[in-house]
């Protein structure tokens, strides 16, 4: 069951997980959910507020696909809780969710003498992660890695979240040119994560967020680098969303997103 899932929410809003071609499990996994908020007199408003949360498995630790689970329900959770008692900061509750998804992460069974080919201890689970946290016309993400989300209208692709990347740290830090490092092998490495530290204990994590207020309808599209890998740039998810048949529903749009990373060699 966990190679290939499928949720739908509503009309609206659906996802869609599979293990793809080269890896022996599925080391993704997404938790999706929606609640009413309260409203100034303390009962449920008629509006909705959606919770979506990506987490990438990172393979080179151990259980990945336990960590990846473990993190998505745990801050899909936290925030439908957010949502039912109220909360005043969607950046501080965005947070506060991804640190409870970093709690949960390290629960999960290490072995301190789990080894790999070459005799290097292998890390305790590690998973990116990216959560969103929509209301009526307010969208914020949080994140870890290099998970990303997407806002898209008809005419504009906009890339919300930041990959935590060796890539992004040296060109920031003006140590390389963009193309200096993006020939590097280290170039996709990710920063930051979920995950405990090698000794089993909780690090603690620094999440990064950020706030679209919208101002016209699109779509938000949440994914790992199993889609991404493939239309690594806002114009090719652009390009590649609006190329599929007008109207088509969520679920049948996600579905085609998998296919087309299939199609691309569905390496992740």
């Amino acid at each position: 069951d966990r190679d290939h899932f499928e949720v739908v929410l509503d009309s609206k809003v659906a996802g869609v997980s599979d293990r793809g071609i080269r890896h022996h499990q599925n080391e993704d996994y997404f938790a999706i959910g929606k609640g009413s908020p309260l409203g100034t007199d303390g009962k449920p408003t008629s509006e909705t507020a959606l919770a979506l949360v990506v987490c990438d498995g990172v393979s080179q630790s151990q259980n990945p696909q336990d960590g990846s689970s473990i993190g998505a329900t745990t801050a899909r959770d936290y925030l439908l809780g957010a949502i039912a008692r109220g909360y005043t900061s969607p950046e501080t509750t965005i947070t506060e969710a991804l640190v409870e998804a970093q709690k949960a992460i390290c629960t999960v069974p290490f072995n301190p003498a789990g080894k790999n080919d070459r005799g290097e201890t292998i890390a305790p689970a590690q998973a990116t992660i990216v959560a969103a946290l929509a209301q009526g016309k307010r969208i914020t993400i949080g994140w870890l890695g290099d998970s990303r989300a997407y806002w898209l209208t008809g005419t504009s692709c906009v890339q919300i979240s930041r990959d935590h990347s060796w890539y992004n740290e040296v060109v920031d830090a003006g140590l390389k040119t963009r193309q200096e490092a993006l020939a590097d092998p280290q170039a996709h490495a990710i920063t930051r994560s979920l995950g405990a530290a090698m000794d089993g204990s909780n690090p603690g994590v620094e999440p990064s967020f950020r706030t679209l207020n919208l101002t016209e309808k699109g779509t938000l599209l949440v994914v790992s680098d199993g889609f991404w890998n493939y239309a690594d740039s806002e114009g090719a998810v652009l390009k590649l969303v609006n190329d599929q048949p007008a109207q088509l529903d969520p679920l049948s749009l996600a579905r085609r997103l998998v296919q087309f990373a299939y199609d691309k060699g569905g390496k992740d």
